[in-house]
């Protein structure tokens, strides 16, 4: 185990309403079929993965952090269905694929579709509420993008591909959802999240396990040379 000390010269803030929404977070993954019983549902408990709302938004409470609770272990869990080299990663252009047709309102195929995309759907009802039409537009091309980079990656991994620097970032902006925890960010503050600024400065006093903000600063800046504002 390494011993390793970090000094980070960023004050710590965390939302006052986390044991609350942590609890209820438990019981919606629970209720949503996301995780199985036994062993499956006490490593995600322990892992405490979905706490990370409580850090990135300090701020939010009630309703508002419980969406964030809900939407961001949702994503970790995505992640890790399809990560796990257990032959679940066939899957996911299926999976995708229903994902991509909610967000943009088709009609669901045939068949019940699996807890991660009902438990998903129940995500974006609560996200897109009181938003424009703008903000969800863009909001559903971030998110089917973020969801089209994962058959791309299982395929590249399947294949041994070995992608240069460049390619590997761009690929990496895509699978890490940068763009949809902008939207996220913009949800809870119920407005464009603004300049690079203002982005470091909404980000101040967090810190990411997988040092994506300079990924995430970088998505607002190609947004905007599209025409896209934040």
């Amino acid at each position: 185990m390494q011993e390793i000390e970090f000094a980070v010269p960023i004050p710590s803030r965390v939302s006052p309403d986390l044991t609350r929404a942590r609890a209820r977070h438990l019981r919606w993954v629970r209720d949503a079929g996301l995780v199985g019983g036994g062993e499956a549902r006490r490593r995600y408990e322990f892992s405490r993965v979905a706490d990370i709302a409580a850090h990135g938004f300090p701020d939010a409470t009630g309703e508002d952090l419980d969406l964030c609770f809900d939407l961001l272990g949702w994503m970790f869990l995505f992640d890790d269905q399809f990560d796990a080299d257990d032959g679940r990663e066939a899957d996911a252009p299926t999976v995708c694929g229903q994902l991509t047709d909610l967000l943009r309102g088709e009609p669901p195929g045939h068949g019940t579709p699996p807890p991660i995309v009902t438990a998903f759907a129940d995500c974006w009802q609560r996200m897109g509420t009181g938003m424009s039409r703008a903000w969800l537009g863009r909001s559903v091309h971030d998110w089917v993008d973020y969801l089209a980079g994962r058959p791309t990656k299982i395929a590249d991994r399947a294949h041994g591909a070995t992608l240069d620097p460049a390619a590997h970032l761009r690929a990496r902006r895509r699978t890490i959802g940068c763009r949809p925890v902008l939207a996220l960010a913009e949800r809870v503050e119920r407005g464009p999240v603004g300049s690079d600024d203002d982005i470091r400065e909404f980000m101040s006093g967090n810190l990411c396990r997988c040092a994506a903000y300079p990924h995430i600063v970088q998505a607002v800046r190609q947004a905007g040379a599209t025409g896209k504002k934040r």
